[in-house]
């Protein structure tokens, strides 16, 4: 089966220090079925962190972040914390992502397991169907 993310760039998760970019296919196929789920834009106020955007923020030592597999999000106007979560719920297995809300700083922590999946580019994302399911992205040429 092939899924094309239609709500998401990958510079939208770029580290603002490094400039380098890593998106877990997971995510980014998470975040792009709740925008759909939601009906409103979602904004990332932080996505990939290197370990020194990661430290100038007091991130945990083993955020998620850095592996690509996290991401900070804008609580959407008009869209309490509650709502947001139950509509999350609704939609994930809640072994599937974490969601925390940090409503003094208005923004809305998601993340995957850590992974070793594969990293989206802004292409195609495939999931194999059957038994062995696997997720893996491609350049958008194949």
């Amino acid at each position: 089966m092939r899924y094309t993310p239609r709500f998401f760039k990958p510079q939208e998760f770029q580290c603002p220090d490094c400039g380098q970019v890593k998106v877990a296919v997971g995510l980014i196929m998470l975040l792009d079925v709740l925008r759909a789920v939601l009906g409103v834009p979602l904004k990332i106020n932080s996505g990939f962190r290197c370990a020194a955007r990661n430290k100038a923020v007091g991130g945990s030592d083993r955020s998620r972040h850095m592996l690509g597999c996290a991401a900070d999000l804008a609580l959407p106007q008009g869209l309490g914390f509650g709502t947001f979560k139950q509509k999350v719920d609704s939609v994930f297995a809640r072994d599937l992502y974490e969601c925390k809300a940090y409503p003094a700083k208005s923004f809305i922590h998601v993340a995957i397991p850590r992974s070793t999946a594969d990293y989206w580019s802004g292409g195609d994302i495939y999931v194999a169907d059957g038994t062995n399911s696997h997720i893996w992205a491609t350049d958008g040429n194949g």
